[in-house]
């Protein structure tokens, strides 16, 4: 793809339909479909996931699946990841009652649990490269204050 940068170009898409009077809104997401809904405490019928969940579940894989790539092309062993997201905002900013306040995320906490039986040196750089290179990522807004905890562990049957 270097040398021939049009084998690198794609797109996306995704069809969403919200027909009847509710918030439950169907997806079509190339060959995927899923059911999207607010919940009841926000006028839903919770018959699905919550476009924030969504988001949060989509960082949250991406960058479990960007370690894994990363430690695969840097040659780190990664046994498991776990990446736990935490997202801090006020309804009163979407809501449109508190100017002042943002309309989205204020905070984003990324707690990211690393086993492998590299030393921590090693990990570090694989979580940075895919950090820096993860797509959902790069699409948050820059203003979105981000928190990144990594710890690592050995895998259980394993010693230095």
């Amino acid at each position: 793809m270097a040398h021939r940068p049009e084998f690198g170009r794609a797109s996306g898409h995704a069809l969403c339909r919200l027909t009847g009077g509710g918030f439950a809104c169907h997806v079509d997401a190339e060959d995927r479909s899923v059911r999207v809904d607010q919940p009841p405490s926000e006028g839903g019928s919770g018959t699905g996931p919550h476009p924030g969940q969504l988001m949060r579940a989509s960082l949250g894989s991406g960058l479990a699946i960007g370690y894994r790539l990363w430690g695969a092309r840097l040659c780190v062993p990664i046994e498991a990841i776990t990446v736990e997201v935490t997202c801090e905002f006020d309804h009163r900013g979407p809501l449109g009652v508190a100017p002042e306040v943002p309309v989205g995320w204020q905070t984003i906490c990324f707690d990211v649990t690393i086993t492998s039986p590299a030393p921590r040196e090693l990990v570090e750089p694989v979580v940075a490269t895919a950090d820096r290179l993860n797509p959902m990522l790069a699409n948050l807004s820059p203003s979105i204050r981000r928190v990144h905890r990594l710890h690592v562990e050995l895998p259980p049957t394993f010693s230095r």
